[in-house]
């Protein structure tokens, strides 16, 4: 890759590939035409702000798929993608432990509240003259 286009065409082949993986394995991409770029600091974070966004929509890469900098002698040649899929599990079937604290079936009623809160305000003697009167729905 000589252009940030060949270059970010290059990243997303390798994220692809990333895709198809499992648990613990690896695959390194070297882009030595792009070692000036990658040594910028500046390009490096409009790179990385670009791959932030795209975990965003992707279903695997940022959840099955990482991609790492693929450093050596202090300089990045490269990106490598790690793969942390099991085989055979389906990534958006989520298994919780029991949580004490949740419960599906607690439907809180809010009925009254306002007039809880208008007697407070009443006592305490910070209640509003100016107060929003809300249509009925």
């Amino acid at each position: 890759a000589k252009t940030t286009t060949q270059f970010l065409a290059g990243l997303w082949k390798l994220i692809a590939q990333g895709n198809d993986l499992v648990r613990d394995e690896t695959k390194t991409v070297l882009f030595p035409n792009m070692g000036e770029k990658l040594a910028s600091k500046r390009y490096l974070n409009l790179v990385t702000a670009h791959l932030d966004a795209c975990k965003d929509v992707c279903d695997y890469f940022g959840i099955c798929t990482t991609l790492q900098p693929y450093i050596k002698d202090g300089r990045i040649k490269g990106f490598t993608v790690k793969s942390f899929r099991k085989p055979g599990h389906d990534p958006d079937n989520f298994e919780f432990a029991y949580d004490p604290f949740w419960d599906d079936g607690d439907d809180w009623d809010y009925e009254g509240i306002d007039d809880e809160y208008e007697k407070e305000e009443a006592k305490s003697g910070t209640a509003s003259s100016n107060k929003v009167k809300y249509p009925e729905i």
